[in-house]
Parts: structure tokens; C-alpha cells; sequence
């Protein structure tokens, strides 16, 4: 499982700007994550200034991270 704070640090490390993120745990949707089983999850926060680029740059790094992920776990 790659962790909610693994997935913040690659986006805040990422280059050349970094991308800002939450981590919200089960208090924030007690009932839901209680009844669901929720891990941590990330809260991105996008807003009428973020620009098509901005979101589409994000998207792309969280793919890597999958990618990755998937690759370390079939080896």
C-alpha cells in the first residue's frame, strides 16, 4: 500500500514547483472512514486559479507514483 504520506512527499519534492497536498485521517469523515474502512487519504485542494496545466502536472506525477508502485510490487 503506498502510504497517503509517501504520496505527499513525492508531490512536495516534486520539481520545479512543488505540489501542496493535505492528509486527512478519519476524523475528518468519521463515519464514512469508520464504516468504509479508510486509510489516510490525500485532499487535494483545486480551485478556480489552478490552471488546466497545474491540474494535468499533477495528475502526471501521481501516475508516476503508481507506476512505480505497481512496478515495485510485481519484482
Amino acid at each position: 500500500l503506498l502510504s497517503a504520506q509517501a504520496v505527499k512527499q513525492a508531490l512536495a519534492e516534486h520539481k520545479p514547483r512543488r505540489i501542496n497536498v493535505t492528509v486527512t485521517g478519519a476524523t475528518s469523515t468519521l463515519l464514512d472512514a469508520q464504516n468504509r474502512e479508510l486509510p489516510e487519504l490525500v485532499r487535494s485542494s483545486v480551485s478556480y486559479y489552478n490552471t488546466q496545466e497545474e491540474c494535468m502536472e499533477m495528475l502526471g506525477v501521481l501516475r508516476q507514483l503508481v507506476d512505480s508502485y505497481k512496478q515495485e510490487a510485481a519484482s
